[in-house]
């Protein structure tokens, strides 16, 4: 390599390090990150996300029907105890996601919304209605819907509390049923009965009736409660779409399917909350109602598992067939713990005929946005950090920036021009 190659290799190389156009390039590729991890992600995740239409004909015109469990809404700023600035950040980020996670989700205009519970974080420990009016106008301005959307809520035991979890205020139930709508509720769709139950007061009134040591054909049920909602039901309004905050009871062992992220659904009581149904109560509803299919949340993780429904002989007991159910707990919308990634759930609805199905679904899933900062914005603030401390080290101690131009300076006037400026009294030339 000659002299003249070398000095050409050495300015490239200084021109390629330099400082300027390295921090260019830091900013041009921070933006690129940024953009990606905090609104391109989101869409990417949801690109092979489409409705189940392939079953049918395209003069079909299915009804598109979007379940979303576990919102979980934060309270407002008001209701806050812990004020500090960890807390402050928190919420933000974890609003800022359920907000980009309906921004996207929406986009995909359903006809029909079911919220399977759980709409509200802490709607069980608000003082008044006034409080529960601000709480769920929080919920109505993060999810904002389109024009002619059809939107139906379930009842979680967050909502307005459940068992020994007592909300704060005794008429919070009277709150729900005022503000957001009623507990139960049977929703014809396309020749189907959607039955939407309240699954909180359903386990409160089993606790009631296993005490009392009557079947549930024996138990009087509470007036206006879930056990008399359901004997009340007309079983004629065609096949029944059963929809349940709470999952059905399955055995422990019971796997949940490839999509899970971690164990499955196991039996558990605790301070207002309960894993699932109890046993009876779960066969007394899949007997009672026969239904196609079961979709259900409060798990907050995805699982599929298959139940059994018996047609039983009313004057024998005895039973004539039985079939299978396919029940699906769908993910929670919002970012939780243990869980990276959110979702919901598409269904997908015809009329219903013999020997075809009138039902398809498929789960979507949602980015995990706590693993983006692991993955993606902390290797970079180390690659960022690194290419900082080089170009600072590579200038050497003691040099300026602008060494080059100053050196230029001086001897561009030294030494006659600059000797003239130091002796102003003496006469140059």
């Amino acid at each position: 390599m000659g002299i003249s190659e070398r000095r050409k290799y050495k300015a490239t190389a200084r021109w390629a390090f330099s400082r300027p156009l390295v921090l260019n390039a830091l900013r041009l590729l921070w933006i690129v990150i940024v953009v990606w991890g905090e609104i391109g992600v989101y869409y990417w995740s949801l690109s092979s996300c489409r409705w189940p239409d392939k079953n049918w004909p395209q003069h079909a015109s299915p009804t598109h029907i979007l379940l979303i469990s576990d919102p979980q809404v934060r309270p407002p700023r008001d209701f806050w105890e812990d004020t500090s600035w960890l807390a402050s950040a928190r919420e933000f980020f974890f609003e800022l996601n359920l907000k980009r996670n309906w921004h996207v989700t929406r986009r995909l205009k359903p006809q029909t919304i079911f919220f399977l519970g759980d709409m509200l974080a802490s709607g069980k420990y608000v003082h008044s209605e006034q409080e529960f009016e601000q709480y769920w106008q929080k919920f109505q301005d993060t999810f904002a819907f389109e024009n002619g959307t059809d939107v139906y809520y379930l009842p979680g035991n967050n909502d307005f509390g459940m068992g020994a979890s007592r909300s704060l205020s005794a008429n919070v139930r009277a709150y729900y049923k005022k503000y957001v709508g009623p507990l139960n509720q049977a929703v014809p769709l396309r020749g189907h009965n959607f039955v939407a139950l309240d699954a909180p007061g359903l386990v409160d009134e089993d606790y009631r009736r296993s005490a009392s040591g009557l079947p549930h054909q024996q138990w009087s049920p509470t007036l206006g409660g879930t056990l008399d909602f359901i004997r009340e039901l007309d079983n004629e309004q065609g096949p029944v779409v059963l929809l349940s905050h709470i999952p059905l009871h399955r055995p422990d062992t019971a796997t949940c399917g490839r999509l899970r992220e971690k164990g499955t659904i196991r039996r558990g009581v605790g301070h207002g909350y309960q894993n699932t149904l109890g046993k009876e109560t779960t066969y007394y509803l899949l007997d009672t109602l026969h239904p196609i299919a079961v979709f259900s949340g409060d798990n907050r993780d995805y699982c599929e598992y298959n139940h059994t429904s018996r047609h039983i002989d009313p004057e024998t007991r005895t039973k004539i067939s039985e079939e299978s159910v396919r029940e699906v707990t769908i993910k929670s919308f919002s970012m939780a713990r243990n869980i990276h990634h959110p979702g919901f759930h598409l269904l997908s609805l015809v009329e219903s005929s013999v020997g075809a199905p009138s039902l398809a679904d498929t789960a979507c899933f949602l980015p995990d946005q706590p693993g983006l900062f692991s993955a993606l914005y902390w290797p970079f603030v180390a690659i960022t950090t690194l290419l900082l401390l080089f170009l600072n080290l590579r200038k050497g101690p003691g040099r300026l920036p602008d060494e080059g131009i100053v050196s230029a300076s001086i001897s561009f006037y030294t030494p006659s021009s600059l000797l003239c400026g130091c002796h102003r009294r003496r006469r140059c030339g």
